[in-house]
């Protein structure tokens, strides 16, 4: 298609035989009696020259949209400059349909952006306080072995054999539970009796949370089972 010629003052000249129809984007569409309509973009204004009737309903079109998200319909072999295609083609009147449904706002989308209200910035997140990691290796905290169930001391026993335990600190929130293998030379085990269920032993091994790496070390009453924790901090993973 070849752009229409201009008179100078944004109007388009006029041509011998042809009935002009200017087409406001707005407007959707606009075809005159005598088969030419003429559409108007930012760029130029196009010209369809009279076609036969039966030519004109028999062209594929294509449904397009422009950067304002404002429709229009164009031949699929030539779209003009400034417009895209949204996916659908056909008949006219079925791609008139479907701009029907789609094209629901018909205000540009710079004017509704400008009248939408300002987006308010989220809501800063609230101060949780220091980490656990923090927290666990500042001082002394209640302590518990952890052995899940309805399991009893011969349970804890066996699991100090296999060398790994799990500590649980009932003072953080949801009560933290931590495994490690035990550290054999800093778990005392010589203060206390596994077998009479006396004393007190120390246990001790390296865990990694929150990306830090940290020993834990718990002092264990065994007649209870409980007894006092603490961390810590040998470094920070990368």
């Amino acid at each position: 298609m070849s752009a229409a010629p201009h008179d100078g003052h944004g109007q388009t000249a006029s041509l011998p035989g042809v009935t002009q129809i200017r087409w406001n984007v707005a407007e959707r569409y606009c075809f005159s009696r005598e088969r030419a309509f003429d559409i108007i973009t930012e760029e130029a204004t196009y010209l369809v020259t009279p076609m036969d009737d039966d030519l004109l309903e028999n062209t594929t079109y294509q449904v397009v949209i422009n950067h304002e998200e404002q429709y229009s319909i164009w031949t699929e072999s030539d779209i003009p400059p400034g417009w895209r295609e949204v996916g659908k083609s056909g008949p006219k009147a079925e791609c008139l349909e479907y701009i029907d449904q789609v094209w629901t706002n018909m205000r540009p989308l710079s004017l509704r952006m400008q009248r939408m209200p300002p987006r308010e910035p989220p809501p800063a997140p609230a101060d949780r306080g220091p980490s656990l990691v923090a927290r666990l290796s500042s001082g002394d905290h209640e302590a518990e072995v952890w052995l899940g169930g309805d399991a009893g001391f011969d349970e804890f026993r066996a699991c100090v054999e296999r060398k790994y335990v799990q500590i649980r600190f009932p003072g953080t929130r949801g009560g933290t539970i931590l495994g490690f293998d035990l550290d054999e030379e800093r778990t005392r085990l010589s203060g206390g009796d596994l077998y009479n269920r006396e004393g007190a032993v120390r246990l001790a091994g390296e865990v990694t949370l929150d990306y830090v790496r940290c020993r834990c070390v718990a002092d264990i009453d065994l007649a209870t089972l409980r007894g006092t924790g603490r961390f810590e901090v040998i470094e920070t993973v990368n």
